[in-house]
């Protein structure tokens, strides 16, 4: 399995668990605050499957937006467009500014890039050998 289809197979499965995550847990912490976590690896894990990047990049680039989509919800940029009632802009871009979520955001980032760097790198240098 190459690295590619190592990211492949983790985004499809971090999405296929957001949506259980959200069609299942209707609790005020737990599913906001993993979804988070969840949703910057899947931001990372897919452009790493289809594309060319250093990883640095990627999780910087990623971590980046993350963090403009949270001052968005602190400056209420969806009712300052006047879009807060839009159910799809409310659920992709959020309603409420939350510092958990920024933990959640840099957690996240941080794990993939470990998950990247450390683990998915030394695992193939291995099978090179």
């Amino acid at each position: 399995m190459n690295k590619k289809q190592i990211f492949l197979g983790l985004a499809l499965g971090v999405f296929l668990f957001e949506v259980l995550l959200a069609t299942i847990l209707k609790d005020t912490f737990l599913r906001p605050t993993f979804g988070d976590y969840l949703v910057v690896i899947l931001m990372y894990a897919l452009p790493r499957a289809v594309i060319n990047i250093r990883p640095i990049v990627l999780g910087i680039s990623v971590l980046l937006f993350a963090y403009f989509i949270e001052f968005g919800q602190y400056i209420d940029i969806l009712n300052r467009l006047g879009i807060q009632k839009n159910t799809f802009t409310n659920l992709t871009l959020g309603h409420s500014f939350d510092w958990y979520d920024i933990l959640a955001y840099t957690l996240g980032v941080m794990t993939v890039l470990i998950f990247d760097l450390a683990i998915i790198s030394k695992k193939l240098e291995e099978k090179a050998v």
